[in-house]
């Protein structure tokens, strides 16, 4: 999250400089009023010093607060990410090695300074397989890459973990619609492929809504590819 990371040292950076500059305006009343505190006779590198400190302390608070605001105003996030902002709900389409198909609703989103993934897994009929969930991420450029864990409660692979990664198609000028990547887990020595499609419709809330839309998407993916397929055998 680099660009996160510039813009709050950006802020941090402007506001401190603006408070130092404030300062050097006001130090006419400000230096009689540290006089007045710590006596008449408070020498100058004791003055300076004091300064100082305020000064790092101003810095880290500065630096805290845009932490904590940006924890908090997805808006912000937003305007600073432009095209690398991912946040939001997917629907996914899975490929096994073995060429299995199953679906999924994945939550992206943004705490303790760093994106999370929470997913659950749809079969065909849009039926609950199960959850997962990302233990660390690392977002770099338009690629997303996490490790994750399986809910143990999953029907497929319970406990399993491993790691994946999200390709988003950048946009010049917009947030990303629409990511290809592969998730492998310890359990298989191939890689399942992984596409989905951003959610623009209102946000899907509960198993029964998601398994239904999970099992539409995966019947147009699989209109799609049968075209595509027959497209090629007939060219």
């Amino acid at each position: 999250m680099e660009r996160l990371t510039r813009a709050e040292r950006l802020i941090q950076v402007v506001v401190t400089s603006g408070l130092v500059l404030g300062a050097q305006f006001q130090q006419d009343s400000i230096v009689p009023l540290l006089r007045s505190v710590l006596g008449e006779n408070a020498a100058g590198p004791v003055l300076y010093s004091i300064a100082m400190v305020v000064i790092v302390g101003a810095f880290e608070l500065v630096g805290a607060t845009a932490d904590r605001f940006f924890e908090k105003a997805t808006w912000a996030r937003r305007l600073v990410l432009r095209d690398q902002f991912v946040e939001g709900q997917w629907a996914d389409v899975v490929v096994a090695p073995d060429g299995d198909v199953t679906g999924g609703i994945v939550e992206i989103f943004y705490r303790d300074g760093e994106l999370k993934i929470s997913g659950t897994t749809y079969d065909r009929e849009g039926k609950w397989i199960g959850t997962f969930f990302s233990k660390h991420s690392m977002l770099c450029d338009n690629e997303l890459i996490y490790v994750y864990t399986k809910d143990p409660q999953a029907r497929a692979e319970p406990d399993s973990h491993g790691f994946g990664t999200y390709t988003f198609r950048p946009s010049p000028w917009r947030s990303p619609t629409e990511f290809n990547g592969f998730f492998s887990s310890r359990q298989s020595a191939q890689d399942c492929r992984v596409h989905g499609r951003k959610v623009i419709d209102a946000p899907l809330r509960d198993d029964e809504e998601r398994g239904e839309y999970v099992r539409r998407f995966l019947a147009r993916h699989e209109s799609r590819r049968a075209r595509q397929e027959g497209s090629a055998a007939t060219g």
